[in-house]
């Protein structure tokens, strides 16, 4: 039960990481994502 915990931290401190060295491309999609939704919204 521990090894499966540790894998499991593991793979979440590895995402965090990515998500964190990534932040600029990721918020870049996320706000074009939020602004495409809103202009198609709007029509």
């Amino acid at each position: 039960m521990g090894a499966l915990i540790g894998v499991i931290a593991g793979l979440v401190v590895n995402v965090l990481g990515f998500l964190l060295s990534n932040l600029p491309s990721v918020a870049q999609v996320f706000w074009g994502w939020k602004t495409s939704n809103r202009i198609s919204s709007l029509r």
